[in-house]
C-alpha cells in the first residue's frame, strides 16, 4: 500500500493493514491518500475520517472510520467498505472480481464480520459459517483446511 504522508490519517492507516495484507496477498494493489473534506457540513462527519482509495492506480472512492470505535471495528468496516470497491472496480480483463476468495468450488467472496467472541475481525463463508479466517491472514487463493482460524 502506498500513501501520502498525512498523520491525521494514523489511525485509518494502522486499522487498514490487516485488509492491505490481503488485498496483496491476492495481488490487488491499493493506494489511500488523504480524501477532501465531505462537500457537507463538518458537524455530520463529526468524528470521522476519510481517505481516498486508489485501485490499479484509479482513484474509486473514499474509506471512512469513526475513530470513537475500536480498532476491531474500524478494520471491520474498512474490509467491507474495500471489498464493496474492489467488487465495483473493472478489472484489465473485463470481468468481475471476487475478493477474498472463498474455499475451492464457492464462487463467492468471504463477507467481513465481527462477532463478541471474537476479539478480531474475520472473513467468514456466507454459507458455511464454520469456514473463517482473521481478516489479514486470508492466503490470496482460496483458502483450505490448514489456513482456517480454528
Amino acid at each position: 500500500m502506498s500513501t501520502s504522508p498525512d498523520f491525521a490519517l494514523a489511525p485509518l492507516l494502522e486499522a487498514f493493514i490487516p485488509v492491505d495484507r490481503d488485498l496483496t496477498t491476492a495481488g490487488v494493489v491499493v493506494a489511500l491518500e488523504h480524501a477532501p473534506t465531505p462537500p457537507v457540513s463538518p458537524t455530520v462527519y463529526g468524528g470521522m475520517l476519510y481517505a481516498r482509495i486508489r485501485l490499479i492506480g484509479q482513484a474509486v472512492g473514499n474509506l471512512g472510520i469513526d475513530i470513537a470505535h475500536s480498532p476491531s471495528q474500524q478494520t471491520l468496516n474498512l474490509a467491507d467498505q474495500t471489498q464493496d470497491y474492489v467488487l465495483e472496480t473493472p478489472w484489465r480483463e473485463g470481468r468481475a472480481a471476487v475478493w477474498p476468495v472463498c474455499v475451492e468450488g464457492h464462487g463467492h467472496p468471504m463477507k467481513a464480520l465481527l462477532e463478541s467472541d471474537w476479539r478480531a475481525p474475520f472473513w467468514c463463508c456466507p454459507r458455511d459459517a464454520s469456514i473463517r479466517l482473521l481478516i489479514g491472514t486470508h492466503p490470496g487463493r482460496p483458502p483450505r483446511g490448514t489456513d482456517l482460524a480454528p
